[in-house]
Order: structure tokens, then sequence, then C-alpha cells
């Protein structure tokens, strides 16, 4: 899945235009914003002209499969996954070798030396270099924590991988706390005034927040597209891979960090419209999933999985 940048970030310029005007929101009762995005998805532009090199390729895009396979079973990530998560279909290395292998134009004509000149984002690090007119090149600590491009040991970019996949680290974004102080400041082109912002996380970090899981063994599910759990593991983050599970940062500030370890399925919606289809069933009435799992027999002995 692919997302057209330029029409997203004018959809992101038109809502928050139309929310200001439905709200009479001006600057003087408006005290700052904050921004949460889905994670992972990503792309490449040109840091002088603001063009892109490519649509936003999506978080949950599998045409990286192949390649990450291949990476979890060489030596060099087998060497390193003491400390770093294994390489997953959905994270941003593999995919980025994937703007060469299946030749996204106009990515595969780019030279070494024009990726130098390039910059590379997540999608908060696209809005906001967008909303500052290029002055802010940032990502915060939830979002990068969740790409194996980041060392979770040492909180900052993994750079034996981003060598091993011959990133350039002058295209990274600068990496910046979740809270806790003035991020970025919005262009005053966009809505008549500058706009302070104060906060980026992701979207499964935010809702962990949300469902105030914020002790140490708080937890919570997030069913959509993907399902995700997320468990509060406070101070310290828990380093085993078992399960398919790995660490993140929830969300950190000047005076502490906040780790979550989680696990997921990337495409559990995509499963249910597929089965939905398959069976004939009304796919705009997802709710007969429940009458399908109330019908179920109750036996001891056997088990459904729906």
């Amino acid at each position: 899945m692919e997302i057209d940048p330029l029409s997203l970030f004018d959809q992101i310029v038109q809502a928050l235009v139309e929310l200001f005007a439905e709200y009479n929101i001006t600057k003087s009762n408006l005290l700052s914003l904050g921004i949460s995005t889905h994670r992972n998805s990503f792309l490449l532009w040109d840091r002088v002209t603001g063009n892109p090199y490519s649509n936003i390729i999506c978080w949950n895009d599998k045409r990286s499969k192949k390649t990450a396979e291949d990476l979890n079973r060489s030596l060099f990530i087998r060497s390193i996954k003491t400390v770093v998560r294994a390489i997953n279909t959905i994270w941003s290395p593999g995919r980025l070798q994937l703007l060469k292998d299946f030749k996204f134009k106009p990515i595969h004509k780019i030279s070494k030396e024009k990726l130098k000149n390039s910059l590379f984002g997540t999608l908060e690090t696209w809005i906001v270099w967008k909303l500052t007119r290029g002055k802010f090149h940032i990502t915060d600590l939830s979002s990068v924590s969740t790409t194996s491009m980041y060392d979770i040991s040492t909180n900052t970019w993994n750079y034996d991988l981003l060598l091993y996949f011959g990133i350039p680290f002058s295209i990274l974004p600068r990496i910046v706390k979740t809270h806790g102080q003035i991020l970025a400041v919005v262009n005053s082109k966009y809505f008549g005034f500058e706009l302070n912002i104060t906060a980026l996380i992701a979207d499964q970090q935010a809702a962990s927040v949300g469902c105030r899981c914020i002790e140490s063994g708080d937890t919570k599910l997030t069913l959509g597209s993907g399902t995700f759990i997320d468990i509060t593991t406070g101070p310290v983050f828990n380093a085993s891979l078992k399960h398919n599970c790995y660490p993140v940062v929830g969300w950190a500030d000047k005076k502490k960090f906040c780790y979550i370890y989680e696990g997921n399925s990337s495409d559990t919606g995509v499963k249910i419209l597929t089965f939905l289809k398959t069976e004939g069933l009304d796919i705009n009435q997802p709710e007969i999933l429940s009458k399908l799992i109330d019908d179920l027999p109750t036996n001891s002995e056997e088990y459904n999985f729906l």
C-alpha cells in the first residue's frame, strides 16, 4: 500500500484549517499542537526542493518479506539479535532496500551523491518537516524505536545496521523526546500564526497513554488493521525477543523513559475481511463475526479458530 505524500499533507492542513474555523480557534486560545501518527510508513524526499522521490510506503507493505527473511537467516543479524530486534517485514531498513529491489520510480535512479542530498522520514517526520517549511527534520523516540534502525540499548541510531544497508547518516532525522519541550514550530503560512509542536507520539504508544497504561504491568490491546498488545514495563525494557515480541520506547521526556513490551499481528483486519468474502458474508457488517462465535459448539475437546 502507498500514499501520495503531498496529497496527504494537503488534507491534513485543510482539516486543521476547517477545524480552527469551526471552533473559532486562534493563537490566543491555542496553546500548542501534538501529533500522533501510525508507525513505520516512510518516504525519501529532496532536502532542497521538498519534492518526494516516492509515495509513502506504508507500514504493512509486505513486498520486503523475502528481504526480511533472508536477513533474519544471515550471520550478521543473528550476531546482533541480543541488542536489537529481529528484522520484520514492516520495519524500515529492509524496505529502504526494497525501494531499489523493486525499482520504485524514480527512487532507483537516485545516485549515491543524490541520496546524500535526500531526507528520510516516517510519517510524523514528513508532516513536521512540511509544517515547518523544512526547518525541523525530527522523529520522536516512540516512533523511531519501532524500527530496527534504532538501538534501544543505547537509545540512538543502530549504526551497525545503517552501515550494513548503506544508509547515509546525513539523511536521518534528529531524534527528540516525546514531550516536555517545544519540539518544532509550525510556519505561520498555514494558519496565520506560528504554533508550537510540543508532543510527537506513535499511535500504539498514544493508545497506551490514552488507556492510562502508565504503571509497570498495565496492558492494552488494540484491534484494527493490525492487532497490537502493549505491556508497560516502566523505566526498564524487556530485551527478550521470544514469541515475536520486542521492546519499544513508550514515551520519554527530559527526566525519564517509559518502555513498552509489544507483540503484534500486522494483518488482522485483512484476514477478517478475507474470511467474510470467502464465506460470502457482508463485509460491511463485521459484527456478524460475533454471531458466528456465539453459534460455535461448546466442546472442551475441540478448538475453534476464528
